[in-house]
């Protein structure tokens, strides 16, 4: 009976002994997945933290880089501010001492009232271009494209057709003889008293000392006034 006892104390201290040596590698990996957890959160906080600060530099940076071109903008816009009233002077007093410089931008003349077909139209300063001795032509001041055109207001004397021609020409220095630029022919009719408009205007690659002037080979008699100009583009 005792010996029954005891065997039966030591197969119970047995297998209590396996239990925990069942449950002691159970508990280990417990305790090393948990471990990778708290790392790979860990690991994940530290990027996000990294990727904030990156963040915040780049901000910075942006900032002082706008900071420091808006600053610059306004040094620069203070000193031609206080350069311009100098510059503006200077180029004014250029195009007073210069007649041809003050015609680089708009020139604009009106027509004077000769009579007569086959001849160039005489023409005043509007503005833009002095009244120069030979008033039949715009001077070129420059190289470059210039937009030239001519309008005229006709006044209608009869019901028949009534021919209008007129022919643009250039010529220079270099080139003493007439080139045409361009023809415009127009067979007129309306009645008696009315009006009509005729305009024309083209782009021209020009050079310096080009003079362009207005030929009227017909119709010469209807023109009630006209106005001719030149402006660079």
């Amino acid at each position: 009976m005792g010996h029954t006892l005891i065997r039966q104390s030591e197969l119970a201290e047995a297998a209590d002994g396996d239990v925990m040596m069942d449950l002691g590698p159970d508990k280990s990996v417990l305790i090393l997945i948990q471990h990778c957890r708290e790392m790979k959160r860990q690991e994940t906080c530290l990027r996000l933290i990294t990727l904030l600060l990156l963040l915040s530099c780049t901000a910075l940076f942006i900032f002082a880089m706008w900071a420091g071109f808006r600053q610059s903008g306004s040094k620069e816009e203070v000193i031609n501010n206080e350069q311009s009233p100098a510059y503006s002077k200077q180029e004014t007093n250029a195009s007073a001492d210069d007649p041809r410089k003050a015609t680089s931008l708009h020139i604009s003349l009106r027509s004077l009232p000769v009579p007569g077909d086959n001849k160039y139209i005489e023409w005043e300063s509007v503005f833009g271009q002095p009244v120069y001795k030979d008033t039949e032509k715009i001077e070129i001041p420059e190289n470059g494209f210039y937009f030239v055109y001519v309008k005229f207001d006709l006044t209608c004397s009869n019901h028949t057709f009534t021919k209008f021609e007129v022919v643009l020409h250039k010529s220079n220095i270099g080139h003493p003889s007439n080139q045409t630029l361009t023809t415009v022919n127009e067979d007129l009719r309306c009645k008696p008293g009315h009006s009509r408009n005729v305009f024309v205007g083209q782009l021209f690659d020009l050079l310096k000392d080009d003079c362009v002037r207005v030929l009227i080979r017909k119709g010469f008699d209807l023109i009630n006034k006209s106005t001719f100009g030149a402006y660079s583009v």
